[in-house]
Parts: C-alpha cells; structure tokens; sequence
C-alpha cells in the first residue's frame, strides 16, 4: 500500500535537489509500502535497531519463528523467557515485550494515529529594529515675544528624541538588567539606533524627582554617617565650558557634585547638598564682620520664630541681644545701630524708646563684666562658668 504523502513528498525532494530528481525519474512508479501493520512495524524496527540489514533479516525470521505470528497477545504468551534464544539482546527483549504491554492495554491505538493533529511548536523569539516615526507641526515665531511656539506631538512621542517603548526598555536594561550606559549605547548602536552619551545620561536622571529626592536621602544620611568626610575636586568640561566635579565620600558612600565653581562657598554649598544658602547673624558673626572691617550697620530686632516678627529689641532673647553687643563692644565697633521694628499694638514711638532704653541698659552693663575673665571660661568651653559672669553683671 503506498503512502498518501508519497507522490507530493517526491514532487518536493524532486523540485528542491537534481540529483533527487533525477532517482525519482528513474524508478518512477517505486515507493515504500507500508504493511498495514503498526506493531509489526514498530517490533521490526527494535529488533534491526544499530546492526546491519543482514542482521536485522536473519533475527526478524528467528523472532518470527518462536513468536509464530507476531501479535502483541503472541509475544507476551511467549515472554521474555522464550524470546532469549532468538538472537535479540535482553534489552530489546524488553523494549518489544514492553510494546506488546502497551497494545494489549489500549495504550497504543494506531486507529487514532490518523486523526491526530500535526504537533503544535512555538518557537520564542524578538526582532529589534528601529521604527522611526517623521512628524510635521506647524513652528509660529512672535515677533512681540522673540519666541518660536511649536505644535505639541502625540502623547508618547513627547519626550525628546526617544520613544515611550524605547524609554521603557532603556529603563528596563539599566535597572533591571544592570547594564552600564556605554553598553547600552553599544546594544543600540547593533541595531541601527543612535544615541549620544549625554542624551542617554540625561534621560536616566533628569526629570525624575523620585531618584533626585533617592539621592539627595542616601547623601544626608552619608553626611550624618561619620564625624569626619573626605572632599576633592577635579577639573572637567561640561557642553564645552570648564567646570568642576566635586568628590565627596567617606568609606561608606561617594557622592559627585559637577558645578561651576569651586570656592569656598561652593564647597559649602556642596556640604549642605547645593540647598540654598542661608546665614545666620549671630554674635560670632557679628564678631567676626566687625574684626574684618566689613559691618557698618547693625539693625536690632528680635522674634519668637525664625520668621521676622519685628519686636522691641531684647524683649524675647535678652541675653542674646548682650552677647551681640558685647562683641561689638569688644571690637570697638564704631558703625551704626538700627532699631528693627513694627510697632502693632503699643505707639511707635514709646516702642522706640523702650527699645533704645533696653539697648542702652545692657550696653552700660556690659562695663561690669570681667572680660579677661568671661574670655578664659568661653575658651575653656565653660557655659555655667559663663553664666555666672554675665549674671552677675547683669542683677548687680
């Protein structure tokens, strides 16, 4: 019985080979034929299994001989006992006594093997190529404003140069597979995407508040880490202009500051994480403008909170107000004193004589203290000791 599959598997091995060609024209009419038998089929093939065809024929008549017709009912009456003188190895004597097994038990029913469906594979894979999208939007430029205003793009493609699938898996190979930048460059580069060094970094970083705020928690808490940090700085070139990146780490963390300067107030910037600059004016600042020339002018407030609440001078942080003055009197300021206030409930100008009169009180008590002797306390971190003295000055 020839196969249905054999006349079209001939045209295919005929078409794709000449040399199969030209066999298939040669014995035309010649095929396989299939004995219609799916036990015999399958017994016969373990049988002749890695010996040769010779072999194979002369085991297959003894088998057949001791089995007489080979069935799987004959083979298991039989058994692996009565196989053993028919040439097969004990390990195909199991093999074939096992498939006779299987039939008998309806395991194997070759009835079905027609209506079975082809196997069904799926085969994983990815293809990776650029799908670059062109846009058109109109450009208006206002000659009132020195402006250019430009159309919007659709949502998605909004964002630069890139893409939202390419954002997601640029995100995707720096975070969750690690990669570093130039290795992300270098994937894109593979495939025809062009990506600069400065255009990858900036979209890791820039306009994410979550990492900036990640950064700025994982700097404050290296600051706060250890008593001592180690800080230098390196020259570098930023978008063509000189600049400075400044190291800041101690063994537990690095953090990198790139800014213009590096002066001293820069590097205390950098300390404080660039937040923005605040001063206090207390008595060892006022001490130390006054012994460098540069205070001409003090004005004289005072608050509950750090906001300017504009009261009479001395009347909340009287001894603070003294110590102020005391340093003044110490470096022989000879500037002006401005009184800062905003009278709200009492006269302007009763305020101002109270303020003066409170001024004018503890300047002349600080002509009682000892200075030699507060000096010598303050030196020796004294603060009790210090106490003493400006108390005694001031209720004597």
């Amino acid at each position: 019985m020839i196969p249905d599959y054999w006349q079209k598997a001939s045209r295919s091995l005929a078409r794709g080979d000449p040399v199969m060609a030209a066999l298939v024209r040669r014995y035309k009419g010649m095929s396989l034929v299939s004995r219609g038998d799916a036990f015999g089929t399958l017994a016969r093939s373990i049988a002749g299994q890695q010996i040769s065809v010779k072999a194979a024929d002369a085991v297959w008549g003894r088998f057949s001989a001791v089995v007489g017709s080979v069935s799987p009912d004959a083979v298991l009456r039989t058994g692996m006992e009565g196989l053993q003188g028919c040439g097969l190895s004990s390990r195909k004597i199991e093999y074939v006594v096992d498939l006779a097994r299987h039939f008998v038990e309806g395991r194997i029913k070759p009835e079905r093997w027609t209506t079975l469906d082809d196997e069904t594979v799926i085969v994983q894979d990815i293809e990776i190529k650029p799908r670059n999208t062109r846009f058109t939007r109109h450009v208006y430029y206002s000659a009132m404003e020195k402006h250019f205003f430009r159309g919007a793009l659709p949502a998605g493609c909004d964002q630069g140069d890139f893409g939202a699938d390419l954002r997601a898996l640029i995100l995707s190979l720096k975070y969750c597979g690690g990669m570093s930048e130039p290795k992300i460059r270098e994937f894109f580069g593979n495939v025809g995407i062009r990506l600069s060094a400065g255009e990858l970094s900036a979209w890791l970083i820039k306009d994410w508040p979550e990492l900036h705020a990640e950064k700025d928690a994982i700097y404050a808490a290296g600051l706060r880490s250890s008593p001592w940090q180690h800080i230098d700085d390196t020259a570098t070139r930023v978008n063509g202009n000189n600049q400075h990146c400044h190291v800041v780490c101690n063994p537990l963390y690095t953090a990198f500051f790139t800014i213009a300067g590096k002066d001293r107030l820069t590097v205390l910037d950098v300390l404080r994480n660039l937040q923005t600059r605040t001063f206090r004016v207390n008595a060892e600042a006022i001490a130390f403008l006054s012994r460098s020339n540069k205070l001409f002018q003090l004005y004289l407030s005072d608050s509950y909170h750090s906001a300017d609440d504009m009261l009479i001078s001395g009347s909340v942080h009287m001894w603070e107000t003294m110590e102020a003055l005391f340093y003044l009197k110490v470096t022989k300021y000879k500037g002006y004193l401005t009184l800062d206030m905003q009278p709200k409930r009492i006269d302007a100008i009763q305020a101002c004589q109270i303020a003066a009169g409170n001024v004018a009180i503890l300047w002349k008590k600080l002509e009682k203290i000892d200075t030699t002797e507060l000096r010598k306390a303050q030196k020796t971190l004294d603060a009790v000791e210090s106490q003493k003295i400006i108390r005694r000055a001031m209720l004597q």
